[in-house]
């Protein structure tokens, strides 16, 4: 129906902004439809944030990018998708080589989706924002991070915020910023850090290769 007004009236849509409805994975083909049809092809935003799919909406999105060559922004926020099964899905996030900002966040991704995310992300070479905060996220993928933080040439503005990294995982995150090109900003809130945490906090500041830009929530 929203294809076939769109169609009707010549439009041309530049921001698809879907969020906030009731939309599953039983809609996937319509959405495919929808964003490979002409009146798609210049599209720049994208959200589907607050609905229910799954990580198959990612490789829903992949299958459609050729015919979307100018996509910059994703907004894949509060849905169903999930960190397990391995990279698959995941991998088509880095065959959208458009990209500068993507939000993530407040999806159960884990561990697992961390380490997948990131391994796709550093391959993204415009990416700039990354909001991943509220993630289910440990200690444990605070080496993922370290990987895609340390290796990207464009991420500057990374959101890890309302994770369980602990002072073991931000610690890590914290090495990657010395190494890090391009990085300006790092949310860290509420990821259940001790006083502890602040000398690596200081040190790693002292030490960053782009000074005196940083900027540590």
């Amino acid at each position: 129906i929203i294809l076939e007004s769109l169609t009707a009236n010549r439009i041309t849509v530049r921001r698809l902004l879907l969020g906030g409805n009731c939309i599953t994975d039983a809609s996937l083909k319509e959405l495919r439809g929808l964003l490979a049809a002409s009146v798609c092809s210049d599209l720049t935003v994208l959200s589907v944030r607050n609905n229910r799919f799954s990580n198959q909406v990612l490789v829903t999105i992949e299958q459609a990018c050729n015919g979307l060559p100018n996509l910059r922004r994703l907004d894949l926020a509060q849905n169903g998708l999930l960190g397990g099964g391995g990279h698959g899905s995941w991998k088509a996030l880095q065959l959208i080589q458009t990209l500068n900002r993507v939000d993530i966040s407040v999806n159960q991704l884990g561990d697992s989706g961390c380490e997948s995310i990131c391994l796709a992300a550093v391959h993204l070479p415009s990416l700039n924002h990354l909001n991943m905060s509220r993630c289910g996220f440990s200690q444990e993928s605070g080496r993922y991070l370290n990987h895609l933080i340390a290796n990207s040439c464009s991420l500057w503005d990374v959101n890890v915020g309302g994770n369980a990294l602990g002072d073991v995982g931000v610690s890590a995150v914290l090495l990657s910023v010395p190494k890090s090109v391009s990085l300006s900003a790092l949310d860290l809130h509420d990821t259940q850090l001790t006083g502890r945490i602040l000398p690596y906090l200081v040190f790693n500041l002292q030490h960053t290769k782009k000074q005196p830009s940083r900027r540590m929530v």
